[in-house]
């Protein structure tokens, strides 16, 4: 699980190595920039889909009762 203290820094890492990383295959792999530009496109439209489908309601109650059930 991610610690509730730094979650922006797990992602923000996850991002910084996957990013480049797919965007730099695409373009190695078409010899174009637009295709990987077209890729990073098509994950912020995935993740905005991904983040349609997330009831805040019940992911604060979650997050709620998962705190409550660290050791201090």
């Amino acid at each position: 699980m991610i610690p509730p203290a730094r979650p922006r820094t797990v992602f923000s890492k996850f991002a910084a190595i996957w990013g480049p990383l797919i965007f730099s295959a695409v373009r190695e792999a078409t010899g174009s920039g637009r295709p990987a530009i077209l890729t990073v496109v098509g994950f912020l439209v995935a993740g905005t889909l991904l983040l349609s489908f997330v009831n805040i309601e019940k992911a604060r109650a979650s997050r709620a009762d998962w705190a409550l059930s660290l050791p201090e």
